[in-house]
């Protein structure tokens, strides 16, 4: 009867001991290791030269620091600096703040050295858009427009093209002018008005007035800004009051 009971303990025991080895043997092989760049990659081509640091599945991950042309010390994700961290470029430029995916996108501060002067604020997807944290914002709007939405086309020309719509379908301007000077009309349809603009950020207003079968004419503005620059397409949704 003893017999049994210390094998059934001991039969236990080895069953719990190679469960506890495989949960640790997981949670062991899921953790960033410390490597060196023999075994460890770093994605950008300016940082490939030595490595320190964690690693995952080959790439740079984690806390580390990477020396090439430029050098890099902060986090990483899959070969690639994320999260925050501090580059110092070859000309002795300097950034430091966050990053995702091997790009300046969030709050930091560079520092350049040609002009010894720093900049701080935001930055998306590398490019600088000023001290406001959102790349656009509605600020004001008319009773008359239900929202305004933005798509960022591409980095160049620098221009805005402005729609209406109403209950989801493309309506036509019966007139549309700017305000504040914030740039010219170059190219315009009955349904979408391009407007050139001087600089970025930008901030402006657009006052339109439309046909709603319902209602008749109906007259709309709205205030906006956009900080970073490039070719925006946006549409106003217009609503019947």
């Amino acid at each position: 009867m003893v017999k049994n009971c210390l094998a059934s303990n001991n039969f236990n025991l080895s069953i719990m001991i190679s469960f506890l080895s495989i949960l640790l043997a997981s949670f062991i092989s899921l953790q960033p290791i410390n490597a060196t760049a023999t075994d460890c990659e770093v994605e950008l081509a300016p940082l490939k030269g030595t490595y320190e640091g964690g690693c995952k599945k080959g790439k740079a991950h984690g806390e580390g620091i990477a020396v090439g042309e430029d050098t890099y010390k902060g986090t990483f994700r899959k070969g690639l600096p994320h999260g925050t961290g501090k580059y110092t470029w070859a000309n002795g430029n300097v950034y430091e703040g966050e990053w995702a995916k091997g790009e300046m996108h969030g709050e930091g501060s560079l520092y350049v050295k040609a002009e010894d002067s720093v900049l701080k604020g935001h930055w998306i997807e590398g490019e600088y858009i000023g001290t406001e944290k959102d790349a656009y914002k509605v600020l004001n709007k008319s009773v008359t427009i239900n929202r305004m939405t933005f798509s960022r086309q591409k980095s160049e020309p620098f221009e805005i093209d402005f729609n209406l719509t109403y209950l989801g379908k493309p309506i036509k301007f019966q007139r549309f002018s700017i305000q504040d000077s914030f740039g010219v009309v170059t190219r315009q349809t009955d349904y979408t008005k391009t407007v050139t603009v001087y600089e970025f950020p930008v901030k402006g207003t657009i006052t339109f007035e439309t046909n709603l079968r319902n209602s008749g004419n109906q007259i709309g503005e709205v205030y906006f800004q956009i900080n970073q620059s490039g070719q925006w397409s946006t549409t106003i949704e217009v609503r019947e009051l």
